[in-house]
């Protein structure tokens, strides 16, 4: 039994060390810019015209605590923490104000949604970032 209980603690050690270190790549994998590609409410995309193409990203600072990005039209930023592998708790996010078209201010409040007080599910596969919370998902493609 004296040798079993060592051999267990270490086994034990291993897999925490493993689950710390694919929250470690996940952290990193988000650290990058990601430029809006689509955005769907309730099953519907919500159009996104060429100016929103151009302007709408999301960056996560390497902190691992603040992200910033544009909506298409307005600025917009806050804080997040990653506790889990997919998911990313955000704080208060605070927004410029400006008035825009109003696809542009669809497209803000929209996303807004899942970028502002609460847990959204993030999952990062093959160069997309997929950010979703209840009815609203918002696809991202890496920037080059």
């Amino acid at each position: 039994m004296k040798r079993i209980l060592p051999i267990l603690s270490v086994a034990g050690l291993a897999i925490a060390g493993c689950a710390g270190n694919a929250l470690d790549t996940y952290r990193q994998d988000l650290n990058k810019r990601w430029t809006l590609s689509s955005l769907t409410q309730s099953g519907k995309e919500i159009t996104l015209n060429n100016e929103i193409k151009q302007k709408a990203f999301v960056q996560f600072e390497a902190t691992g605590v603040r992200f910033n990005g544009n909506a298409g039209c307005n600025n917009f930023f806050g804080g997040y923490e990653i506790s889990k592998e997919n998911e990313v708790s955000f704080g208060n996010a605070g927004m410029t104000r400006m008035m825009c078209d109003p696809a542009s201010m669809k497209v803000e409040d929209t996303l807004i949604k899942i970028l502002n007080d609460g847990v959204s599910q993030a999952i990062i596969k093959g160069g997309q970032l997929t950010i979703s919370r209840g009815d609203i998902t918002a696809t991202f493609t890496q920037a080059k």
